[in-house]
């Protein structure tokens, strides 16, 4: 890495260290963070603090650089696995089975220290040495405090993003057993386990994700037991999935020792939990349910119509420099088409009202609609809450900030928007 790279929440800067001379990445937000944001980012630093025996995990200090943004300092890597695979092909049977063991036994030590990383793909499992025969990997970049802000992946990382966390933003240790699956699918094939296919637009992706059962690997050098393995590991729903990244590494080094326990196999104690309940991006109130039929499909309206949006965003924006927020949806000619009427509206949203650090939004419309919640704080990019069925919903806000707020609705017949409405006065021409 000799040069910048901009990502969709922060970019990575190539530096020394001042001391040393040492090469270092920084990784700098593009959006200053609240108080509770800077607190959690805190605590998670300081439980990866406790790690630092772990070489399987890259070092990490949270800083502040001069503009007031926090930015994360680290060893600089030559490479990414993804970087790897794509430049070489993808990896040996027992190559990636090490790797995959490797990021296993990272996540096993950061769950016993009550923190998930939130986002296991082969972007993050990062080479310190490539022109080593057995090069040594590292897993990078964990905690979802600051995830929680930037909201769901797009684009290529749709592929390596577990269902639940799609489905409704689960971030929690089976995520992170199923990024064990996404890293080790990833190294002997050198594609995401649904990868992108041309035409396909982000809400049809997602729906296959969510659909379609776990891929298989086509290799004949396979064992039998690794790809069983794989399958277990991207199982659609997390119950289905190893308990634990520990065990997951016992298995993985029982397939490195020809099959067979032969050597001493890696046992850990019993996992810590990260205190509270699994981390929810989207809806953390919502208990996670088990997918049928007709919950897949009353959640297809709701997600083309964030495919729609996305689409309409993008094509507006393709000539927008990397670091660019996305153009939020607005009363502008940037906004997608509706088939709402505002002389005698479809959907129509109440006045929201606010009471202890939370607005209740309540609308009335047909029944048989599926509703989006789309809401911004201030000029900041819009953001979504899934409400299904229901014509109510409650989201935290900060006092004394500026908040938009809008519904949307659909079904088989079309698409429905309610006007935009401002909290306590705010503006939202």
């Amino acid at each position: 890495m000799t040069a910048p790279l901009a990502g969709r929440a922060a970019t990575v800067y190539p530096k020394p260290d001042p001391r040393t001379g040492a090469p270092l990445m920084v990784k700098v937000f593009h959006r200053p963070f609240d108080q509770q944001t800077r607190g959690e980012i805190a605590a998670e630093q300081a439980a990866l603090a406790t790690l630092t025996h772990v070489r399987s995990i890259l070092p990490s200090v949270c800083e502040e650089v001069p503009n007031g943004f926090l930015a994360i300092r680290m060893p600089r890597c030559p490479q990414s696995l993804a970087q790897q695979v794509r430049a070489s092909g993808p990896l040996p049977v027992d190559r990636a089975l090490a790797v995959a063991e490797t990021v296993a036994l990272a996540l096993a030590a950061a769950h016993r220290a009550g923190v998930v990383h939130g986002a296991v793909h082969p972007h993050n499992v990062l080479v310190t040495a490539p022109s080593q025969q057995a090069p040594e990997v590292v897993l990078a970049d964990f905690g979802v405090a600051a995830r929680r802000t930037y909201g769901q992946p797009t684009g290529e990382h749709l592929g390596f993003t577990a269902p639940e966390t799609l489905r409704d933003g689960t971030l929690d240790q089976r995520t992170d057993v199923y990024g064990i699956g996404v890293v080790l699918y990833f190294a002997l094939t050198g594609r995401s386990p649904y990868p992108v296919v041309t035409g396909e637009p982000d809400a049809q992706r997602i729906l296959r994700i969510l659909k379609d059962g776990p891929p298989t690997v086509e290799r004949d050098d396979l064992p039998a037991a690794a790809r069983e393995l794989i399958g277990q590991l991207l199982a659609t729903e997390p119950g289905n999935r190893p308990d634990s990244a520990s065990a997951v590494a016992n298995r993985l080094t029982v397939l490195l020792a020809g099959g067979s326990p032969e050597r001493p196999v890696h046992r850990e104690g019993p996992v810590r939990r990260p205190a509270g309940p699994p981390v929810a991006v989207f809806r953390p109130e919502r208990k996670r349910r088990r997918v049928t039929g007709v919950r897949v499909a009353a959640l297809v309206g709701v997600i083309l119509i964030a495919g729609i949006l996305a689409a309409v965003l993008l094509i507006g924006d393709q000539g927008a420099p990397p670091t660019a927020l996305p153009a939020p949806p607005s009363g502008t000619e940037s906004e997608p088409p509706s088939r709402s009427d505002r002389a005698g509206e479809v959907v129509r949203l109440a006045v929201p009202t606010v009471a202890d650090g939370y607005v209740e939004l309540r609308w009335n419309g047909p029944p048989g609609l599926d509703y989006v919640v789309w809401f911004r704080e201030g000029r900041s990019s819009w953001e979504h809450r899934i409400a299904k069925r229901r014509q109510d919903i409650r989201l935290p806000v900060k006092p004394g900030r500026e908040y938009c707020f809008r519904v949307e609705g659909s079904s088989v017949d079309g698409r429905y928007t309610s006007r935009q409405l401002g909290l306590d006065g705010s503006s939202c021409d």
